[in-house]
């Protein structure tokens, strides 16, 4: 299980964005209360087995959009949101052979939000770089690692760029300034 949070419905309080990987597999979404609690979750896809997510505003409308992946059918989903905590499937995309966390973030510096994925079975971190319209467009791998658990990004050498950061078998890899 992936918790995310973030205001997806706008009203300046942080609502639980979460997959579910077992059984029948959920991308579900709690409304937060603003005192640390949380509605009963509402579910917005069925029938993933997810175990990677994470929010953005990958359409760059306002709103937070919801990026995840699918495992067993080696997939990326995005799910775009109204800003009022509904979301809408807007693509699935292909990828490498089981994906699993994802993280999103601006690793080329364009202005627009990519999306990381660690491909397990690939033993590679890929990235789907994110276009004006804000939908996910080529893919690059940027790093070799044997079996990536986990994947970041943030500007480590304060360049103003960002930089990767995978978790794998093989300890902590770092990849400074992939847009250079």
């Amino acid at each position: 299980m992936t918790p995310v949070l973030a205001d997806v419905d706008g009203d300046g309080d942080l609502d639980l964005v979460q997959n579910e990987h077992w059984g029948t597999g959920h991308i579900t979404r709690s409304r937060g209360r603003g005192d640390g609690t949380f509605e009963a979750e509402q579910s917005q896809v069925s029938g993933v087995i997810s175990y990677g997510l994470d929010v953005a505003d990958l359409n760059q409308d306002g709103h937070v959009d919801i990026v995840f992946t699918e495992r067993e059918e080696d997939e990326i989903w995005t799910l775009h949101g109204d800003g009022t905590g509904s979301f809408e499937h807007e693509r699935t995309i292909s990828i490498c052979d089981d994906p699993q966390r994802v993280h999103a973030s601006d690793v080329d510096a364009d202005g627009h939000v990519d999306v990381l994925v660690n491909c397990v079975a690939a033993d590679t971190v890929d990235v789907m770089f994110g276009t004006a319209s804000g939908t996910l467009g080529g893919t690059q791998v940027i790093a070799a690692v044997d079996s990536p658990k986990n994947v970041e990004a943030a500007d480590l050498d304060e360049v103003g760029r960002e930089d990767v950061v995978v978790l794998s078998a093989d300890g902590l890899s770092v990849v400074l300034g992939i847009c250079d």
